[in-house]
């Protein structure tokens, strides 16, 4: 890798400010460059450095195929990019620094890089009997420098039996965590939301009827609670609810009776008190701002829309030159993180 005129540090330097395709790129100019730049330290450093441009991924209703979109910044229409994959039927569960997280609905789970098209499974946890309510989680332990997975099974409904186990991608095994305190609210759909090193999802104590928000904390491996914002579900009209990261902020979406949308996003991490509404004209998901404090990137039936917050209108986004149904799908920024675990 040496250059006559630039020093490998400056090289490196610039490489870790590239986005990650292009890094990418540069790896396959020879084996040299694939091994310097695919070092432990090389991709921490393009991690914490790179422009992060949020991509959004998806599987289509119609064909149950995964597809990327590298680029969303207002325009009418959009191109993805098919990843072929060897399993059909995916879904997908959420993404972190870069890695989205699948599965299918025969236990397996997968991860994989869009960028990179590096995919893995993992190791299958061990089977849980009658199990009738689940969620799944991802997300990043920064106390051991490993990415978790989150798996929230209730057994039965009249009398609760709870598991919650674990799995570290690092170390390739499943963690059972004693009793856990609290049950999935059945109302709420998506998984868990990863904010602040901790998975985030409606729950109760298995004595109480109120409902809050639960937070596993992956690193103390304790839960957490968040007070839920005063006013949620004042008319009754609420039929189910999502919980998503929106901004870098805890969202909570309720879908309501109407066809209307209430957005609370909690824009200081933690304070009840910080909790702001929005009222959202259809039943829609935001998923990024495109414009910031004027458009949202929104699903909406099934469809990806842009969402004006003044005009309260939304429009559709052409995807590959007609309208695109999707089945699931997620933001995630684009990196060059491996999902393997000896990487």
């Amino acid at each position: 890798m040496a250059n006559p005129f630039i020093p490998d540090e400056i090289l490196l330097d610039i490489f870790s400010r590239l986005p990650a395709k292009s890094v990418v790129r540069y790896r396959s100019l020879s084996k040299k460059w694939r091994t310097v730049l695919s070092t432990k330290h090389f991709v921490e450093l393009h991690l914490a450095r790179n422009p992060h441009q949020e991509s959004f991924i998806f599987i289509s209703s119609e064909h149950l195929t995964v597809h990327s979109i590298d680029k969303i910044e207002g325009a009418a229409a959009a191109v993805s990019r098919k990843i072929e994959l060897p399993n059909k039927c995916l879904r997908v569960v959420g993404s972190c620094d870069g890695l989205v997280l699948l599965r299918n609905d025969e236990g397996g789970i997968f991860l994989l890089n869009p960028v990179t098209l590096q995919f893995a499974s993992v190791l299958p946890a061990s089977p849980r009997q009658a199990l009738i309510h689940f969620k799944f989680g991802f997300g990043y332990d920064s106390s051991v420098d490993d990415y978790k997975i989150f798996r929230y099974y209730v057994r039965d409904l009249v009398i609760p039996g709870v598991f919650l186990d674990v799995y570290s991608v690092r170390g390739g095994f499943w963690k059972s965590v004693e009793n856990p305190a609290y049950i999935p609210n059945h109302f709420e759909i998506g998984h868990g939301a990863f904010l602040n090193g901790a998975i985030h999802w409606l729950a109760k104590k298995p004595i109480e009827l109120d409902y809050r928000i639960a937070a596993f904390d992956f690193a103390r491996e304790v839960f957490d609670e968040i007070l839920l914002p005063i006013g949620i579900d004042e008319d009754g009209f609420v039929l189910r609810y999502k919980l998503v990261v929106f901004d870098g902020c805890l969202c909570l979406v309720e879908y309501k009776m109407n066809s209307g949308t209430d957005v609370w996003i909690m824009k200081d991490y933690g304070v009840a008190e910080s909790w702001t509404k929005y009222d959202f004209r259809g039943e829609l998901t935001p998923l990024c701002y495109i414009h910031k404090g004027e458009d949202v990137l929104v699903s909406k039936s099934g469809s990806l829309h842009f969402y004006n917050l003044k005009e309260r209108k939304s429009r559709g986004v052409v995807v590959d030159g007609g309208a695109v149904m999707l089945r699931e799908g997620c933001m995630f920024a684009g990196s060059i993180v491996s999902p393997f675990a000896d990487n």
